[in-house]
């Protein structure tokens, strides 16, 4: 994977950012338009119009940076909104179970034969 991107262009941070915060590895390419530094052949030859930020996963090429976030973060982690779900489910369990036992003990009190004496403590 490429980016290819100028350090100040702020969609150029955006698109960094979301590949830093997933831990994805990829080649970095600075690219400044000013002086024309690193814009030869092969950079025209996948981005005509010369536009900031470009990534590269093999033959897919994007050039909007929403398209490129959105693109990292449904490469990296596929089944996060499944994690999501399974982890709300645990706590609702979790919440339930609490409540039960509650329940549980409140009764065990109630029907103990010296509940009198239990209150008093």
């Amino acid at each position: 994977m490429q980016l290819y991107h100028h350090p100040y262009s702020l969609d150029s941070q955006k698109v960094r950012l979301a590949l830093e915060e997933k831990g994805i590895d990829y080649t970095s390419n600075h690219v400044n338009p000013i002086t024309g530094k690193n814009m030869d052949a092969s950079f025209f030859g996948i981005n005509q119009s010369a536009k900031l930020p470009v990534f590269q996963n093999g033959s897919h090429i994007i050039f909007d940076t929403i398209e490129i976030i959105q693109y990292v973060s449904s490469f990296a982690f596929p089944f996060l909104p499944l994690f999501y779900r399974v982890y709300e489910l645990c706590l609702e369990a979790i919440s339930n179970l609490t409540q039960s036992m509650e329940v549980f003990f409140s009764l065990c009190y109630i029907s103990h034969p010296n509940a009198y004496m239990l209150r008093s403590i």
